[in-house]
């Protein structure tokens, strides 16, 4: 998915407890939302059909129940910002909560390169400032990941963060990367990973 704004962004740096579950078997996870604007319906269209290719892949013949139960529960990852009019960042949105297990951490890649000409992209360590929340990033996720729920929600598993910051400066030495190049190495780099 392709520029999104981040948001709870630290939820990227360090896996936690979600102490609002009340769940004594809870587990560490990386969490962060992103946010569609609502006025991009085609972004919106294209997440929503890749939830249900997702789903049916997974479920296979029963993926129409399962989308029904899901939306029917309200336990779908993809929702309107309107639920959450007290929260800032939601409102004229659309917003996807994804997790990740603390096992199975997200990548994070910057725009630069991690050496001058590789066309591959800088991976960042943890901790990192480089993604903050309010920065606009590509991500890939993984819908429908077994096991990956957040607070009951088939949270999809973030898989991969790229740091797009909207910098028109280039710093020092250091180039950007054009986003179409680091598209078509984002799957060599993840291989490399």
């Amino acid at each position: 998915i392709r520029g999104v704004r981040i948001g709870y962004a630290n939820g990227l740096n360090e896996a936690r407890v979600n102490t609002k579950a009340n769940n004594p078997n809870a587990k560490p996870q990386y969490s962060c939302v992103f946010f569609v604007p609502d006025a991009d319906q085609a972004a919106i269209k294209a997440i929503q059909a890749a939830m249900w290719a997702a789903a049916s892949a997974k479920f296979g013949d029963k993926a129409q129940v399962k989308w029904a139960q899901v939306h029917a529960n309200n336990k779908i990852p993809f929702k309107s910002g309107a639920l959450h009019p007290d929260r800032e960042g939601y409102a004229g949105n659309m917003f996807l909560q994804a997790n990740a297990k603390a096992e199975q951490p997200p990548k994070l890649l910057d725009i630069y390169e991690d050496a001058p000409g590789s066309g591959r992209p800088m991976v960042l360590a943890r901790p990192q400032n480089r993604i903050y929340s309010g920065a606009v990033v590509n991500i890939e996720v993984n819908f429908f990941d077994p096991g990956v729920t957040h607070r009951g929600v088939h949270a999809p598993r973030v898989a991969l963060v790229l740091d797009v910051l909207e910098e028109s400066v280039e710093l020092g030495r250091e180039v950007r990367l054009d986003h179409d190049h680091v598209a078509a190495h984002v799957d060599e780099v993840i291989d490399v990973l």
